[in-house]
């Protein structure tokens, strides 16, 4: 049991990482914005965050295959990893288009009339969908390949440039 715990804590460090990197946004917001503008990120970040699953899904049915060619295959590996990347981009790049054009009518259909100026931040957000997606398939990579310290750090410090750029 104390193995099996050692050897899953770097995947939970990643995990926590991953999910402050992804929501540290709406607390530095909640610290600096009235609870309006709190409340209107809040909404608009569900809408965009919905579009999440997929990538969770798309990323996910890679994982199975990625684990076992990785030790056994490393060329098919190495083929899948390359896959799994351009999936991610062009869905990514896709998806951030639709939300990005689509954003006024998500926006006032699902929030209400009310939100319209949450419309801009649809937009700006909408980036995010095509950035999480790139990194969930390349944090797969990193995990089904072993690379779990590489992983670790890549993530804290994207974390440290989200809290940085949040900051100006």
């Amino acid at each position: 049991t104390i193995a099996f715990i050692r050897s899953a804590v770097p995947f939970a460090i990643t995990t926590l990482l991953w999910v402050a990197y992804f929501n540290f946004d709406t607390f530095l917001l909640s610290l600096m914005s009235s609870s309006t503008e709190v409340g209107t990120y809040a909404g608009v970040y569900r809408i965009i965050s919905v579009h999440y699953v997929l990538g969770y899904a798309l990323v996910n049915s890679f994982t199975p295959q990625l684990f076992e060619h990785h030790e056994k295959h490393h060329s098919r590996f190495a083929w899948m990893a390359r896959h799994l990347v351009f999936v991610t981009i062009l869905v990514g790049v896709v998806l951030a288009m639709l939300l990005y054009f689509g954003s006024d009518v998500l926006v006032t259909t699902i929030l209400g009339p009310g939100y319209a100026r949450g419309v801009v931040l649809a937009q700006i957000l909408s980036g995010a969908v095509f950035f999480r997606l790139v990194n969930q398939g390349l944090c797969e990579i990193l995990t089904t390949s072993d690379r779990h310290g590489i992983r670790i750090w890549l993530e804290s410090s994207l974390l440290a440039v989200n809290v940085i750029l949040n900051l100006f």
